[in-house]
């Protein structure tokens, strides 16, 4: 009995090979990594829709905006230059009608 005892010890029990042994890839780096790429895959293309919809909005917007202030700046010169525009345009018939003495 004394026998049966001790080899009833000897005797390894059977255990699970590790996860090196099976060659593959553990599944707790596995599903990790499956969850990051699926939050990414769904998340990413959002991103860029609202990144690149903010920009062409942006840039439509500038663009109107450079538009209104050039045109409010000819309209300003315009209003400076009209008057002198007459002027000229009096002074210069004044003269063909020589009722200006040019040499004064």
């Amino acid at each position: 009995m004394n026998g049966d005892a001790s080899s009833s010890h000897d005797d390894p029990a059977p255990s699970r090979p590790a996860a090196s042994d099976e060659g593959g890839t553990p599944i707790a780096w596995l599903l990790p990594l499956i969850l990051a790429g699926l939050v990414l895959a769904t998340v990413v293309p959002v991103v860029l829709l609202g990144f690149f919809g903010a920009w062409d909005n942006t840039n439509r917007l500038l663009g109107e905006r450079s538009e209104l202030v050039l045109d409010l700046l000819v309209d300003r010169l315009a209003g400076h230059l009209e008057p002198v525009r007459a002027q000229l345009a009096y002074a210069a018939e004044a003269v063909r009608r020589e009722a200006l003495d040019v040499v004064d």
